[in-house]
């Protein structure tokens, strides 16, 4: 099943003076409706009304209906778990991605959604390496499949997971460094970033900043 992001990290101090040249990644291109979707949904998601057992409440409730190109989203009230009150982590992503006239079949596991991208179709792939080869790849609309253990993607079945829609990317195409924002569901918020070093982008689970995940990357 999906799990929340548990901790969410800020760039390091040095690289808040990092002048961004031409930065990969922007404008979002023939992703820009996925992005439109992602937005309004993380401006929409509320949380749940009780304070969850880490602390705080859980952005996973979506009592408000949106419909475009034939789809709907899912009316949820929100809990603390993972009942078919939540709406999930890959509920954000599937729903963007519908509304945006992308229609699929994926499920709400974040493991059977990562293996069914890999043979969705043309535009539609899963890069396995966090290197320049596959950063430099990443265009807003795409997503990052998540886990808290250092396993594979053939055994993706096991720990805690997570699926994020990245809506902007800045990185700097000379030295590597930036940043990834993302949208997401069933976590602490709705919206926050990943860090990008030298074309490495940075874990933040808190509790295994050696996780493994790997790029979704959508249409194109």
């Amino acid at each position: 099943m999906t799990f929340l992001f548990l901790a969410f990290l800020s760039l390091r101090g040095s690289s808040d003076a990092l002048v961004i040249q031409t930065p990969i990644g922007n404008p979002p291109e023939l992703n820009s409706e996925i992005i439109h979707w992602g937005r309004v949904l993380a401006d929409t998601i509320q949380p749940y009304e009780q304070l969850c057992g880490w602390g705080y409440k859980m952005y996973n409730k979506l009592t408000i209906r949106l419909s475009s190109n034939g789809y709907t989203t899912p009316y949820r009230t929100g809990s603390c778990g993972f009942s078919g009150n939540t709406f999930f982590c890959t509920n954000i992503v599937k729903s963007s991605y519908a509304l945006a006239g992308h229609q699929n079949s994926w499920s709400q596991s974040v493991f059977h959604m990562a293996r069914n991208w890999q043979t969705k179709g043309p535009g539609y792939a899963v890069l396995t390496e966090n290197n320049r080869s596959s950063v430099s790849q990443i265009k807003p609309g795409d997503v990052f499949f998540m886990g808290s253990e250092p396993d594979s993607l053939d055994t993706f079945s096991s720990g805690h997971r997570h699926v994020i829609l990245v809506e902007d990317v800045n990185i700097d195409p000379t030295t590597g460094w930036g940043r990834i924002n993302y949208v997401q569901s069933n976590g602490p918020k709705t919206r926050s970033h990943l860090r990008v070093e030298n074309w490495v982008v940075k874990h933040n689970y808190s509790s295994n900043p050696n996780g493994a995940w790997w790029i979704g990357l959508g249409p194109r």
